[in-house]
C-alpha cells in the first residue's frame, strides 16, 4: 500500500519536473537531493494530495491481522534458495499444481493490497521472458 503512494508521487513528480523523467545529466547529480525537495515543497503547495478512496479502516484492520501471519511462500523461497541469482525455474504442466488456490482479481486485489501489482505484473513477467529466454 505504501508503495503505491511513492510510485504514483514519483511519477506525479516526473510528469511535471522533466529534469527528473529521465537521464539526470551529470552536472546535476549534486544537487538531485535538493532538486527533488524543490519539486516536493511545489507539489505540496500547488497540488491536491493523493487519496486513496478504497481504503479503509476495515482494510487497514485486515492487514494489521496479517502482521504476525506466517508467510509459507516466503518461508519455501528461503528453503529451496529461490531467491538466489542461480534459482532455476522449472516449467510445469497443467495438472501438476491441483491444490493451488484459484484466485480472481478481487482476490489478489485483496492479498497485494491494491491494484498496483497488477498493473506491473505483465512486464515483469515479459522481462523475465526477455532474460531468461522464456525459461
Amino acid at each position: 500500500m505504501h508503495r503505491w503512494v511513492v510510485e504514483a508521487r514519483n511519477g506525479h513528480i516526473k510528469s511535471l519536473f522533466k529534469i527528473l523523467a529521465g537521464i539526470v545529466p551529470y552536472a546535476h547529480v549534486l544537487h538531485l537531493a535538493n532538486i527533488y525537495k524543490i519539486a516536493a515543497a511545489m507539489i505540496n503547495r500547488y497540488h491536491k494530495p493523493l487519496l486513496m478512496p478504497t481504503k479503509t479502516v476495515e482494510l487497514a484492520q485486515s492487514i494489521a491481522l496479517r502482521v504476525n501471519m506466517p508467510n509459507v511462500v516466503q518461508a519455501y523461497v528461503e528453503t529451496h534458495r529461490l531467491q538466489t541469482r542461480h534459482a532455476r525455474w522449472i516449467p510445469l504442466e497443467e495438472g501438476v499444481l491441483t491444490n493451488f488456490p484459484r484466485f480472481d482479481e478481487d482476490n489478489i486485489k485483496s492479498v497485494t493490497i491494491g491494484v498496483y501489482q497488477l498493473s506491473l505484473a505483465p512486464s515483469y513477467i515479459q522481462h523475465k521472458f526477455d532474460h531468461d529466454g522464456g525459461e
